[in-house]
């Protein structure tokens, strides 16, 4: 959780430096339906944002959704499973934002300008919200 509060400290610091910029707000949650697990969620994001969605089980990726799309300031991923089980215990969902041509239209890039989207280390503006949720 460190690592949690000190990019957080990080990008809030940015944001700052934006002041001219939207702040990215996001709400993780979660549905359970049968053996599957539907990581939801609420965001200011433009409608069209396509989203990146992971599980991570004992710090190891489990699964991973990148069809994921922000419709109406809202979210959901397909159902993730445990190789076809559902998912028990503490878990750590991480969704996450690329600014690029290969990860968003034209038109939703120019939207996305107008966020506070800090660079990764490759120079790409890219953003990760993440929650630990007991399943």
């Amino acid at each position: 959780m460190k690592f949690v509060a000190s990019f957080l400290a990080v990008f809030f610091l940015m944001a700052f430096a934006q002041l001219d910029k939207t702040v990215i707000t996001m709400k993780i949650g979660h549905l359970q339906i049968k053996e599957k697990t539907l990581i939801t969620g609420k965001t200011n994001l433009p409608d069209g944002t396509k989203l990146g969605v992971s599980i991570y089980v004992d710090d190891k990726l489990a699964s991973q959704d990148f069809e994921v799309y922000v419709a109406n300031g809202s979210f959901v991923s397909d159902g993730l499973t445990n190789k076809g089980k559902s998912y028990k215990g503490k878990v750590l969902a991480s969704v996450s934002i690329t600014n690029n041509h290969i990860w968003q239209i034209e038109p939703v890039q120019q939207k996305l300008n107008d966020f506070v989207i800090p660079d990764n280390s490759l120079g790409i503006p890219s953003f990760s919200m993440l929650k630990e949720l007991d399943l």
